[in-house]
């Protein structure tokens, strides 16, 4: 079975402190040179003291069609691997390969434009995710099936609550015609029903083939869904097994 993610030796470094002279041009001239880098295939080292690294030095590989669940305290490097899947932000050092399309639900309102309608939203969110205007014109009424907000369909966004935001972001990246799933802490503010709802549909994703990849503090989210699961802790991989044996471990603290 072919991978459908390799993360090789991947680390992400922050700067620490505040934005000071220059350093907006050390930035742009720092990002130059890790995109040359990764385009020539090379490493890039940095030695600078004045960093945070966010990850360090994580190796991965997720096959086609796997459910993986990644778990970890707060600040353990989750979000930021996630990202970096996604394209948000580029690694510091390594190398990440992804086959297929990617679809990613990282954050509440992530490609919302808040002044337009949901009906507006779906059509400017899927074509971010990558979807054509007839795909979105065929998955239109399960999209607004799914998220529940039919009655609210040409409502600007803005005035949506929390809930409402996620349940139609989420129904939009579940519906797009993607390869591999990202998705992260973002149904903690779903109510009960919708997250059943939810579990039930990245289920029926998963056993179509589909490859997930969850961010979750929700550990029967993660044992539910996910087959194997990687504990992630001070950026660094502590485990990566079965999802009831890291499970056990994250529980116990025996990975600290």
């Amino acid at each position: 079975m072919s991978n459908a993610i390799s993360i090789d030796g991947v680390s992400k470094q922050y700067r620490l402190g505040k934005i000071g002279s220059g350093y907006l041009f050390q930035e742009l001239h720092g990002a130059v040179r890790c995109l040359s880098a990764l385009l020539s295939g090379k490493r890039l080292t940095q030695t600078t003291t004045d960093r945070v690294n966010a990850l360090d030095n994580v190796s991965l590989t997720v096959a086609e069609g796997e459910a993986v669940g990644i778990i970890g305290r707060n600040g353990s490097g989750k979000s930021t691997l996630l990202k970096l899947l996604a394209g948000v932000t580029l690694p510091s050092t390594g190398a990440i390969t992804t086959a297929g399309r990617a679809a990613s639900l990282l954050d509440i309102g992530i490609g919302f434009q808040d002044d337009l309608s949901a009906r507006e939203n779906i059509f400017l969110n899927g074509a971010i995710l990558g979807m054509t205007r007839r795909e979105l014109m065929h998955r239109f009424d399960d999209i607004v099936s799914f998220s529940g907000i039919e009655r609210f369909i040409g409502t600007p966004v803005k005035r949506f609550s929390s809930g409402m935001y996620i349940r139609l972001a989420f129904s939009i990246a579940i519906h797009c015609t993607a390869d591999i799933l990202l998705i992260d802490e973002v149904l903690a503010v779903a109510d009960r029903s919708f997250i059943g709802q939810c579990r039930r549909r990245l289920k029926e994703l998963s056993e179509a083939g589909t490859t997930l990849l969850i961010v979750s503090h929700n550990l029967p989210t993660i044992r539910d869904l996910c087959s194997r699961t990687v504990l992630l802790e001070g950026g660094r991989v502590a485990a990566d097994d079965e999802t009831a044996r890291v499970l056990d471990l994250y529980r116990s603290g025996a990975a600290s």
